[in-house]
């Protein structure tokens, strides 16, 4: 009984410290915030982002620690658990957005000028930003002189032009001069629909819901959503809900379970009109049916169908979607930041485009058969892929990462945990006054900690098979 009562105290005491770690975390976004050069500049002396990794790094850990302490044993009632997570997620967010400016990333005004192109009823895609007049630019002046590549047409694919045109309805600079404001809260409400989406999922599998704090809580989403104004979310919420929907499917006593997978395709069409990175994920979900033709035939053309209408539009708008696939293949080809295996690949293959890429899809063709191999849930491929994808990606911001992140409360794996820690050192770009480029001390810092836990982690689980082998015999 003393010993329950003492991991009961120690158990409080963590999460009590892990909501101080987050408010520290908000107060050291504040100050970044106030004290960062805007717009976004190249030079800024690295020492400025110290109070930001100092506690990101501290709430990091006090978060692990306690996810660690209430998964075996929670102080609170399922319920209680519930609004705690989510009261200070929310808490969290709303004070960013609201005390922050966009500090670390300048993509949101991309964004906003977006959506007031397409709200006037022009094609985003058709323009590139600095071809724009002033008189003839649907963004006001001070939106569209931030925006990042001005010669470049939009990247950004249909359903988050579709968004940011709701949003721009709203008027966003009646409530900010800016209006990256309300584009930073109508991200928030995505954000906070995929933790309730965690929590309920948690709660219906009977697991932990102090899983979903490892997002919830996690800093990556606070400074990335709520303070940078990254529109990942748009994609994220639509393919977890996806990878519900699919594995519901595996419980042979659920209902209609046809119409699941027909708006399985559906999600997962609004994910890849976001960011088509999910797109792979569809070989190990077309081989976990590929004894049941009819389920193939109908995600295939359920998604299909779904991508045409999103897409069709643009297609009979002046300059279609030209703008987009030019934009798109100066992206793959031309550029690349904080990138980890990619350029050692590239030497491999002389510099090769198209030779990479395709030693890449290999590599991660082999990961997911390795994945299917050992028959592991659709959340474990789907973070094993997604994982490899950023390791071997020409470009690795930040935001990227959170893709992998929301996948982990479903399947927990440490390396990709500690990827979410060391990946702020890609910030030290900004203190680079030739580019966006990570010094390689800070490259190496970031990346080697990731690699030791991935070959940790596979000679355990090689030594965990040999043992079983040898029992078995």
């Amino acid at each position: 009984m003393n010993k329950l009562r003492l991991t009961t105290h120690v158990t409080f005491a963590m999460i009590a410290l892990t909501i101080l770690a987050i408010a520290a975390f908000v107060a050291a976004l504040v100050h970044l915030s106030a004290t960062w050069p805007h717009p976004l500049p190249t030079g800024v002396p690295t020492s400025q982002l110290i109070p930001y990794w100092i506690t990101y790094a501290s709430l990091f850990l006090a978060l692990s620690l306690s996810v660690y302490l209430t998964v075996r044993h929670s102080p609170f009632t399922t319920r209680a658990t519930f609004w705690l997570i989510l009261t200070v997620a929310i808490l969290a967010r709303l004070t960013t957005t609201i005390a922050t400016q966009p500090t670390l990333s300048d993509d949101i005004w991309r964004y906003i000028h977006d959506g007031a192109t397409l709200a006037s009823g022009q094609n985003p895609y058709q323009t590139a930003p600095a071809d724009i007049t002033p008189e003839q630019s649907p963004s006001p002046p001070e939106v569209k002189n931030r925006i990042n590549h001005p010669h470049l047409n939009t990247i950004y694919l249909p359903v988050s032009q579709y968004i940011f045109a709701l949003i721009s309805l709203l008027k966003p600079q009646t409530w900010s001069s800016l209006g990256d404001d309300t584009f930073r809260l109508a991200f928030v409400l995505f954000d906070i629909a995929i933790i309730i989406l965690m929590l309920r999922y948690l709660a219906k599998r009977g697991s932990s819901l102090w899983l979903a704090a490892l997002y919830a809580w996690h800093p990556l989403p606070i400074s990335e959503i709520a303070g940078s104004g990254h529109q990942d979310v748009l994609g994220i919420l639509p393919l977890l809900a996806a990878l519900i929907l699919f594995a519901s499917l595996q419980s042979p006593h659920i209902k209609r379970p046809l119409t699941r997978l027909y708006f399985t395709g559906k999600l997962f069409a609004l994910s890849l009109a976001v960011k088509p990175i999910a797109l792979p994920l569809f070989l190990p979900i077309l081989f976990k049916l590929r004894k049941q033709p009819k389920r193939i035939f109908l995600l295939l053309f359920s998604t299909t169908k779904f991508l045409l209408i999103l897409f069709l539009p643009f297609l009979f708008l002046p300059g279609s979607i030209t703008g987009l696939i030019q934009t798109s293949k100066t992206f793959t080809t031309k550029w690349a930041a904080n990138a980890s295996l990619h350029p050692y690949l590239a030497l491999i293959t002389n510099n090769s485009n198209t030779l990479t890429n395709l030693l890449i899809a290999a590599i991660l063709l082999a990961v997911l058969v390795v994945a299917l191999k050992r028959n592991l849930n659709i959340f474990a491929i789907a973070l094993w892929y997604i994982f490899a994808a950023l390791l071997l990606s020409t470009t690795v911001h930040p935001w990227y990462v959170l893709w992998l992140l929301a996948l982990i409360p479903f399947h927990f794996n440490l390396a990709a945990w500690l990827f979410t820690l060391t990946i702020t050192l890609a910030y030290t770009a900004h203190a680079n006054p030739q580019g966006y480029i990570v010094p390689t001390p800070y490259l190496l810092l970031e990346y080697l900690p990731v690699y030791l836990a991935i070959s940790v982690l596979t000679i355990y689980a090689v030594t965990q098979k040999s043992n079983r082998q040898i029992e078995q015999k």
